[in-house]
């Protein structure tokens, strides 16, 4: 399998074959177009490769590949079986050419981007749940099944890390805002219907 970088951090981040990495994420785009939440990749150590066999080499690796920073904070962690990376948004601007968020007048444009391995087994997982600040508008991918829209204002990207796709998704910056239902008001009777209404009994209690 060819390596590939991890879409998320602008340039390449870790020296990893492409079926390695389990990646998680929950993201919310705000009407200005930029990006909180998390992202988590993690390792498997057994089939950790160039370098990366150790927590300190996956954070020595991090910190002399990211140089341009996208993440607000990072840590650092492991299991018995994987090595844990966690990137930290808090109002970042996504210009990568693998994960970029742009807003244009009064909608904000979600792309992101996976490259696999040609004729790979399926390995790794991605799952990214994005949340917009208005309904979403359209959904564009190139792999079909690949995108689930959750509700009319998120999605969730889910396949495995070995899946060459990407999405577009487009979204308005504010939802619709729900109809509101008021009780009908009842009518109000005029003074022509009270007199028609009196005359009629009156006629009624004449008659008996």
């Amino acid at each position: 399998m060819k390596n590939r970088r991890l879409a998320i951090l602008l340039i390449a981040l870790l020296p990893i074959l492409a079926g390695c990495v389990r990646l998680e994420g929950n993201i919310a785009i705000d009407g200005s177009g930029l990006v909180n939440g998390k992202i988590t990749y993690s390792l498997d150590k057994s089939l950790a490769s160039q370098g990366i066999n150790s927590l300190q080499d996956l954070q020595n690796s991090a910190k002399k590949e990211n140089e341009n920073r996208i993440c607000t904070t990072e840590s650092y962690r492991e299991s018995s079986t994987e090595f844990i990376f966690e990137c930290n948004f808090n109002g970042a601007a996504l210009t990568d050419s693998d994960l970029k968020v742009q807003k244009i007048d009064n909608r904000v444009s979600f792309f992101y981007k996976q490259e696999g391995s040609d004729g790979a087994p399926d390995l790794g997982k991605t799952s990214l749940s994005v949340n917009f600040p208005g309904n979403i508008i359209s959904i564009q991918e190139s792999k079909k099944g690949v995108t689930v829209q959750k509700s009319g204002t998120a999605i969730l990207i889910s396949a495995s890390g070995t899946a060459s796709f990407q999405v577009t998704v487009l979204a308005s910056i504010q939802a619709a805002p729900k109809p509101s239902i008021s009780p009908s008001a009842a009518p109000t009777p005029d003074s022509t219907d009270i007199k028609q209404a009196y005359s009629a009994l009156k006629n009624q209690s004449d008659a008996i």
